[in-house]
């Protein structure tokens, strides 16, 4: 008995231990299950208090060949994250917590990366500030920091662009969770991370969009610190990799900029935030840097206006118009050059130009003389009563001062070019009210495209409905229909558009297009044809259909100007009713050579060769002209080839000035020419009067004391005609002896030998000679007798 009860405190004990050995089995089974479970993505096995207890110790005492079943358990921790049951949620979350803190401490990479990827996937999907969200956050802070500090940026780039979208906005969450989420951003924005971060994107390898995104998400202090690295580097090659990065912060970097700007920073720092700012497009910072045209530094002004190119906008030509005003003469010129390339005809920039003239420019000093003969040029382009009595102005002013030839050739070269344009732009606008328009009308083109348009908009109908079958036959209708309203214009626009809608309908259009020729052979009135029978014997129906119906319909007044001698004019005109006078200037008189009658074809030496015009042409009664502007003409001639040839021999064959000025006894110079059989070295200006890099050579003609005349080999004839009305500087060569340079301008340039394309350049001087040096030229030739 007392031997039992002895031995009875060791039997209790001993089922005590059984009984625990067999629950912890138990336990141990149950958990596996579960963990089975989990593994299968259950996370509903997170309500069970047991497991979730033992999952932790379980995840840390994991050996590190399992490291995939590890793996697999934070992974679906991460999903039991974003469970819609909060009770689940917060079970996940709050083994997440020391996993975080765990696997810092070991610097376990894998497993880090894959819990950051579950935080970024919670913290976009929650929206309560759940019990331990603070402290969650942190670790979140810290495992972001882990990753920067050992360069794992591809890794960190998710994690930081989530930040960046809870900071600005654009990732909706509630006030609470934006605050303690954008002072993790902001611990996380060292310098030495923004530092690193540059460092890698200037690498520009294949990670350099993820440096690039990563600095955006930073956002501001980012931008400020590329903006002090702009500033200080060393590096032309870093700098302008910078100067590219920083706009693409857009509005970010503004505040940057702006507190760059107050502190009054060197010309080099004002012109890379104006580089910035034109490089943003955002055309409402410009006022950050418009003050900037009045900078002394020439380097700023010149970006101030790349700025304004770049940003472009209705602003452009205003803001251009402002720093004409107040930027350095030799950007005034460029600026002079824009407006021409960039804006079309404008009154305000007509205005700019003409107060441009009005300020006492110093026309000695090389700058000003260079600015007056850029403004010249440039007013050239604006054909206008208004420009063209500036240039009289002008010439007023400067007639008789010291060394203003070139200056007064200039103008009177520009007025030359505009007088004949502001008369044919009065025909146009209308002053005639019985002008007849044509096809080459731009008026006439503007009103036949309204009515395409409007016949559009129902083609268009059709064609989104799939019934390009019914488009077609509208198309057609509408264009028979216009050529029988003889509004040929409208029909030719049909035809082309027909052939767009159906391309394999090529015997409509062709049908089409006969049935068009048809009409304009009818609308030609016979008036016109008993005038023009030899022109029209002279071509086929088509190239008279569309030579006439090229033309443009001018009608003059008598005792009216048409063309005054020395006027650059390439329209050809066509006498339909009335007399014209023919004359020309010999000693300061005007000499009367022929009356002009209908069928007259007047300019042909102009229209053929470029050259300005010899004599006047008066209206002698009421007169009514066709003109044919050189430009439409070869648009003709690309598709009917042989009608150039044509009408040639017909202007040659009517044409009697060459005689008529020959039978007036005089040639008309006021000094005689001379043979010179010399070598000419020419250097072409440019139209606003910058000397060019290239020299040719000529063969000198002739020489006087007012002018020249030289031959060089031009392959190509429309290069011969761009020649015309060009400023020169013409060196005469002889042996090793160099002459002074003459400056000139061209007017005239013929075909002097047609086999070798042997050209003629006709060059009047803008000042007379020395006696001396016409003496020294002649000693190698002799005169003309």
């Amino acid at each position: 008995m007392d031997k039992k009860l002895g031995q009875r405190p060791e039997v209790l004990e001993q089922i005590r231990k059984d009984i625990a050995a067999a629950e912890k089995q138990r336990r141990e089974l149950r958990f596996t299950y579960n963990l089975n479970y989990f593994g299968q993505g259950n996370i509903q096995v997170l309500k069970n208090d047991e497991f979730v207890a033992e999952l932790e110790s379980f995840l840390f005492t994991l050996p590190q060949e399992k490291a995939d079943e590890k793996i697999k358990i934070l992974t679906n921790l991460g999903e039991g994250a974003l469970a819609e049951e909060i009770e689940v949620r917060e079970r996940a979350l709050a083994l997440l917590s020391p996993i975080v803190k765990f696997y810092l401490d070991r610097n376990d990479k894998k497993s880090i990366v894959v819990l950051v990827h579950a935080l970024c996937s919670w913290l976009e999907f929650e929206t309560e500030l759940l019990p331990g969200f603070a402290v969650l956050n942190k670790r979140f802070e810290s495992a972001l920091q882990w990753l920067q500090d050992n360069a794992c940026w591809s890794e960190a780039e998710e994690a930081i662009i989530l930040l960046n979208r809870i900071q600005t906005g654009s990732l909706k969450k509630t006030k609470a969770i934006a605050s303690l989420t954008s002072k993790t951003l902001r611990n996380l924005e060292k310098k030495a991370v923004v530092e690193k971060l540059t460092d890698g994107y200037l690498l520009e390898n294949d990670q350099q969009q993820l440096f690039r995104n990563m600095l955006h998400a930073i956002g501001q202090k980012a931008a400020v610190y590329l903006l002090n690295r702009v500033i200080h580097s060393d590096s032309r090659t870093e700098r302008l990799a910078l100067l590219d990065l920083i706009p693409t912060f857009g509005k970010v970097a503004i505040p940057a900029l702006e507190h760059c700007l107050e502190l009054d920073p060197p010309w080099a720092v004002v012109r890379n935030i104006i580089n910035i700012i034109a490089k943003q497009g955002i055309d409402e910072q410009f006022a950050l840097v418009e003050r900037y045209f009045c900078h002394p530094d020439e380097r700023v002004q010149y970006e101030m206006i790349s700025c304004v190119l770049k940003l472009g906008g209705q602003q452009k030509i205003p803001r251009l118009i402002t720093a004409l005003g107040v930027v350095r003469d030799r950007l005034k010129i460029y600026l002079l050059r824009l407006l021409v390339e960039q804006a079309e005809q404008s009154d305000k920039v007509v205005d700019a130009l003409i107060d441009l003239t009005e300020k006492k420019i110093i026309y000695s000093h090389q700058a000003g003389h260079e600015l007056l003969l850029a403004i010249i040029a440039t007013l050239k382009n604006y054909p206008s009563e208004k420009v063209a009595k500036q240039l009289k102005k002008m010439r007023d002013e400067y007639d008789g001062k010291v060394d203003t030839e070139q200056l007064q050739l200039h103008i009177d070269e520009a007025l030359k070019v505009i007088q004949p344009k502001i008369r044919h732009d009065r025909q146009n606008a209308g002053k005639y009210q019985d002008i007849v328009s044509f096809d080459s009308d731009p008026v006439q083109q503007q009103l036949a495209l309204e009515k395409v348009r409007k016949i559009e908009e129902e083609v268009q109908g059709f064609v989104r409905a799939g019934k390009l079958p019914q488009a077609g036959e509208l198309i057609y209708d509408q264009a028979i229909a216009a050529a029988k309203m003889k509004d040929f214009l409208v029909a030719g626009l049909l035809r082309d558009r027909l052939l767009e809608i159906s391309p394999m309908a090529l015997a409509e259009v062709i049908k089409l297009g006969e049935f068009i020729d048809n009409q304009k052979s009818t609308s030609i009135t016979s008036h016109h044809l008993e005038i023009w029978n030899e022109l029209y014997e002279e071509m086929t129906t088509e190239e008279f259909n569309e030579l006439y119906y090229s033309l443009r319909q001018e009608n003059y007044h008598k005792g009216d100007i048409i063309v005054a001698s020395g006027e650059t004019d390439t329209n050809l005109y066509f006498l339909n009713s009335g007399f014209i006078s023919i004359s020309c200037t010999i000693g300061g008189k005007e000499i009367f050579l022929k009356r002009m009658h209908p069928s007259d074809v007047l300019g042909g030496d102009q229209f053929f060769s470029p050259s300005v015009w010899t004599v006047t042409l008066k209206a002698l009664s009421e007169i009514q002209v066709h003109v044919l502007d050189h430009s439409t003409f070869i648009k003709i001639v690309e598709s009917y080839p042989g009608i150039e040839d044509k009408l040639r021999r017909y202007c040659q064959k009517y044409s009697q000035i060459t005689e008529l000025l020959k039978m007036s006894g005089d040639d008309r110079r006021e000094y005689p020419r001379y043979l010179a059989a010399l070598q000419t070295e020419n250097v072409l200006l440019d139209p606003y009067g910058k000397k060019g890099k290239r020299v040719f050579r000529g063969e000198l003609l002739d020489i006087s004391k007012q002018g020249l005349a030289f031959t060089i080999r031009i392959s190509n004839s429309n290069n011969a005609r761009l020649l015309l009305g060009r400023h020169i500087i013409t060196t005469i060569v002889h042996r090793d002896e160099v002459m002074p340079q003459l400056i000139g301008v061209i007017v005239g340039v013929k075909l002097f030998e047609p086999i070798m394309q042997d050209y003629s350049v006709h060059v009047k001087l803008a000042k007379s000679m020395e006696d001396n040096l016409l003496k020294k030229a002649l000693s190698f030739a002799r005169r003309i007798q």
